[in-house]
């Protein structure tokens, strides 16, 4: 479904997720995008994401520079929405299922 926008890493859970986000930094090649679950098996996405924005502090990466990350879930309710905005600081959360169109309005907004 992503490939035709370039290179995509896809991971099962959070900690591979969070080991790949880490990598990337460590080898100058951040993400663009990062589309983050929030019900995962081992770490919610609002943990793992949390998790993603210590890395970026502590890595260096100045404010405003932070990976764009978009939240996709099937939970509607406003407190997951605002925690994934206002916490995490994610730039779009998309309900499931997730729609072709969306990605694509989504990439081409950024």
């Amino acid at each position: 479904m992503l490939k035709k926008y370039g290179l995509c890493d896809l991971v099962s859970n959070a900690r591979l997720a969070l080991g790949a986000f880490q990598n990337s930094l460590s080898e100058k090649m951040p993400y663009d995008l990062i589309l983050l679950d929030i019900m995962m098996p081992d770490m919610d996405g609002h943990a793992c994401l949390a998790a993603m924005r210590e890395i970026e502090r502590e890595c260096g990466v100045p404010p405003g520079k932070e990976v764009k990350v978009a939240m996709v879930s099937a939970l509607r309710d406003t407190k997951n929405v605002c925690k994934a905005f206002f916490q995490g600081q994610a730039v779009c959360y998309i309900p499931k299922p997730v729609m072709l169109e969306t990605i694509d309005e989504l990439i081409s907004s950024l």
